[in-house]
């Protein structure tokens, strides 16, 4: 692990209490703990340097262990869709967009709507997502905001346009 996590990290997880845990690490630049690799933007990352050229070259024993356990390398049988937001802290949405381009490279559509892009997500979404992220920063600040982002901003948009695409899909296999 990088400074300053390289002190408390180790051992944390996996933990009965994750919150309790994850309170022990120091938050980054902008109060989350969202950033695990080196951004260039002077946030403190998780993850040392040496660590992910590794992991990226696929040298050390984590990138195998990743690879032999890969939930990439399937095809979904059943419909199925993808959303997320950008700036999630708990969820990096990259592992979204690497599944979508997956199973399109297998023909298989799989929809991705990441709330943080406006060619993936209908003008209303996006719009109704940035209003009460700017509430939120209103009330709380950046760093509430992203506090907020994954359980409380995210799913209510991501569950309506799942519920739009499946009732769809219903709508057309009848």
């Amino acid at each position: 692990y990088a400074a300053p996590y390289s002190g408390v990290a180790v051992g944390l997880l996996p933990s009965n209490d994750p919150a309790t845990a994850t309170a022990k690490l120091p938050a980054g630049a902008d109060g989350s703990y969202r950033t695990l690799y080196d951004q260039g933007n002077g946030q403190p990352y998780l993850l040392s340097p040496a660590f992910v050229a590794a992991t990226t070259a696929g040298t050390n024993g984590f990138a195998k262990a990743v690879v032999k356990n890969t939930l990439l390398d399937w095809t979904p049988k059943a419909p199925m869709a993808l959303c997320n937001g950008g700036l999630d802290p708990t969820v990096p949405g990259f592992n979204s967009a690497k599944a979508s381009a997956g199973f399109a490279a297998k023909g298989v559509t799989v929809p991705h709507w990441d709330l943080e892009n406006a060619a993936s997500v209908p003008p209303a979404i996006k719009a109704a997502f940035d209003a009460l992220k700017a509430q939120t920063v209103a009330a709380s600040g950046e760093a509430g905001m992203i506090a907020a982002y994954h359980g409380g901003l995210v799913p209510p948009f991501c569950m309506a346009l799942a519920k739009g695409y499946f009732d769809q899909l219903a709508a057309t296999a009848n």
